[in-house]
């Protein structure tokens, strides 16, 4: 068994498995493309078709304190986002397909974004999708999380990973759009 964190582990992280040497754990190959970009593309692609629906209804609720919050959550996300690509682009980090899998991460931040202020303008229900999708994409960045706390030499992008989950979290819990609502009524 080869050394954590030397030769043998980087060589194994190159290779598409869902399992690391002799850990039970999951190889960054197969962590970036199946837990990472495969999720982030099926969004991207899903919440373009429910932007589109969105932007055929009329606006029902209007840009108050709630929608600031949401935004700026959404915001935090990004910003995160550019923190991974900064951090999986050291040299003891780099991985092949990382760069591609923080990219479209990156896109997928982009759209929750876009779909969540569309959401909260033109619709009264939160969107399902983007709860499912931000659940879903929780789930899995929690394994990977569990993956990278796992190798010493990049810890620094499991705590990362954490700080990710719980922005996720944040734009991900429902908050009550009725009082944006009520706030726009007393205005008019």
């Amino acid at each position: 068994m080869s050394p954590p964190g030397g030769v043998g582990q980087q060589a194994a992280d190159a290779v598409f498995g869902p399992q690391l040497l002799d850990k039970s754990d999951f190889t960054l190959l197969f962590e970036h493309t199946i837990l990472s970009i495969l999720p982030n593309v099926v969004f991207v692609i899903g919440s373009i078709v429910c932007i589109y629906q969105l932007s055929r209804e009329t606006c029902l609720v209007g840009r108050g304190r709630l929608w600031r919050l949401k935004l700026l959550s959404s915001a935090l996300l990004l910003c995160t986002e550019i923190c991974s690509l900064a951090l999986w682009s050291l040299p003891e980090t780099r991985t092949p397909a990382a760069a591609v899998a923080v990219a479209v991460s990156h896109v997928a931040s982009i759209f929750v974004n876009i779909l969540a202020d569309a959401e909260h303008r033109k619709s009264l229900h939160a969107s399902g999708f983007l709860n499912f999708y931000l659940g879903m994409y929780i789930l899995l960045c929690v394994a990977k999380a569990r993956s990278l706390f796992m190798r010493t030499e990049v810890l620094a992008l499991a705590d990362h990973t954490v700080i990710t989950i719980t922005h996720r979290m944040d734009v991900l819990r429902n908050v009550d759009k009725f009082y944006d609502m009520n706030e726009n009524r007393v205005r008019q």
